[in-house]
Order: structure tokens, then sequence, then C-alpha cells
């Protein structure tokens, strides 16, 4: 009986956390991006492992203050931190085009001259609007990185006007 109410207290502790032991071991990690002294937000900041460890992408969005605090992901469960390695930093810049060049219901109805048209004007206003260097964008390119440590995490400060 004394075996039965043990092991059924094990049953129920186990069950207490919904939290998969693979998020347990997470640091904490930010990554701050600005273009000069103006921080960037809406940025989406991905953590790539630089060799092919066991360690998981995890990823973030930067606030209006420039700040992403970076989350991994696993089976459907999020929690701020990274595993504790070295990782490639990707930086992806949202777009938010105005209202004439934002895709619409009605372009399967353009022709193909109108069409390709649109396809150019948006084309170059995300030239003429991008902030974050192309290079930044992928990961077997990107020069920046970052070192989370087991003891004290990682934080990093970028600034894209600088590459």
């Amino acid at each position: 009986m004394r075996f039965f109410i043990i092991f059924s207290f094990l049953i129920v502790l186990s069950g207490c956390s919904n939290t998969p032991d693979e998020l347990r071991g997470l640091k904490p990690a930010t990554v701050k991006v600005f273009n000069g002294d103006k921080p960037l937000e809406g940025v989406l900041v991905s953590l790539n492992p630089k060799e092919a460890q066991s360690l998981r992408g995890c990823n973030g969005v930067t606030d209006a203050a420039g700040t992403a605090v970076i989350h991994t992901t696993i089976s459907q469960k999020s929690k701020a931190g990274a595993e504790p390695g070295g990782y490639k930093v990707v930086l992806y810049q949202n777009f938010v085009m105005p209202p004439d060049l934002a895709p619409r219901p009605d372009e399967d109805g353009l022709s193909d001259k109108e069409q390709k048209e649109l396809q150019t004007k948006r084309q170059a206003w995300m030239l003429k609007n991008r902030v974050i260097p192309e290079i930044y964008e992928h990961a077997d390119k990107t020069p920046i990185e970052l070192t989370v440590d087991p003891n004290n995490g990682g934080e990093l400060v970028v600034d894209v006007s600088k590459q």
C-alpha cells in the first residue's frame, strides 16, 4: 500500500509541470537592434545554431525599444531563453507597405502588365525603405553571432547602420 501511495504521489508530481524537460535549461537571451541611435521595432530576430549541434533555433521580435526577448518553442510550448551555445543571428525586417502597394484580393483580376508594374513598384519601395542590410537575413552570411553562456545567458546590441 505504501508503494502505491508513493507511486501515485510521483505520478501527480510529474503531471504538475507542463514544461518539456528541454525548456528547463534555458538561459536568458536578448538582442537589441538599432539603426544608429534609433531602436528598430518589429524586427524578427532568429538565433540559428552555429554548428550542427543539438541546439534548437529560437527567436523573438523587437519591441518599441528595439529589444527582442528570445524564446525557445518545443512541442507547442514556449519559454523565454535559449540553450547555452553559439548562434548566428539573423534579422528580418518587417515591411508595412502603404495601402496602394499592399497586397489586395483583386490582384488576380489585373492584367499581366499591371501585375508586373505593381511588383516593380513594390520592389522599388522595399529597396528604398530597407534599413537592415540583406546580408543579415541569411544564416550562412550574417556576421552577427551571439554566445549564450551557461551561467549568464546572452545579450547583444546590433547597430545595422554599421555593416
